[in-house]
């Protein structure tokens, strides 16, 4: 049975996707989003489809922190992920 505990809040949530999950989209997906939008300038409806790209990656990204948010409130029964401030 999974439990909740209190709610973390976005801030939160958000600093842990930002620690890990954001380096893959830096590194990878927005260059290549770029580089695709660079060739296909030159055609209107190319560079169109690289612009509804870019809305669906907005909307994954706010997926991922609602997520990471979501694990942070659940007692998954043996285990539960808990965040210690750094000494």
């Amino acid at each position: 049975m999974i439990k909740r505990n209190r709610h973390p809040d976005w801030k939160t949530a958000l600093r842990v996707w930002w620690a890990y999950t954001w380096r893959f989209a830096v590194l990878f997906v927005l260059p290549s989003m770029a580089l695709s939008a660079a060739i296909f300038i030159v055609q209107p409806p190319q560079a169109l489809r690289t612009l509804a790209s870019l809305g669906v990656f907005a909307y994954m990204v706010w997926l991922q922190i609602e997520l990471f948010r979501r694990l942070l409130d659940m007692d998954f029964g043996t285990f539960k992920v808990r965040l210690e401030p750094k000494d």
